[in-house]
């Protein structure tokens, strides 16, 4: 009895995908030097305005992952020879940085329209107006439409 209360409704096993730690940093061992390596374009900040905050923070941690591979990478390369890929380094680089420019993006919008729920003066409210629709015209979304605001 007790050995069946014991026992996991269901096993993680099924659900969860193998996980290889370490070995994911040691990519690079299975590629030569002159061998060219397939890879992607950098993710620029058009494309990552669309993401949602989760798929922001999920492929944060893949590029941390993959910039954490390179430095493995590049710590086990002889002196003599070249990297694999160097030119990875700037794709990772510069898709966290855009990561980091949608995300300050959204941060000074919802500053934005904070600061435009505490105004109590029409001339405030129009400043506030323009710094929103500004940010907003920037990221590519419409402009702020009072009407629809307040009937929310």
């Amino acid at each position: 009895m007790l050995g069946a209360l014991r026992r996991p409704f269901f096993s993680l096993r099924r659900y969860t995908a193998p996980t290889r730690f370490v070995d994911e940093f040691f990519k690079f061992q299975n590629q030569k030097p002159g061998e060219p390596v397939k890879t992607g374009r950098y993710w620029n900040v058009r494309d990552l305005r669309t993401k949602s905050f989760d798929d922001l923070h999920k492929l944060w941690f893949i590029l941390l992952k993959e910039r954490n591979a390179l430095y493995t990478e590049q710590a086990h390369v002889e002196k003599g020879k070249d990297m694999v890929s160097k030119e990875r380094f700037s794709k990772v680089r510069k898709s966290m940085a855009s990561i980091k420019v949608v995300l300050g993006e959204r941060f000074r919008l919802k500053e934005a329209e904070a600061e435009l729920a505490k105004t109590n003066t029409p001339k405030q409210r129009e400043k506030a107006l323009d710094k929103i629709n500004e940010l907003r015209r920037i990221m590519g979304i419409e402009p702020y439409d009072e009407t629809k605001a307040l009937n929310n």
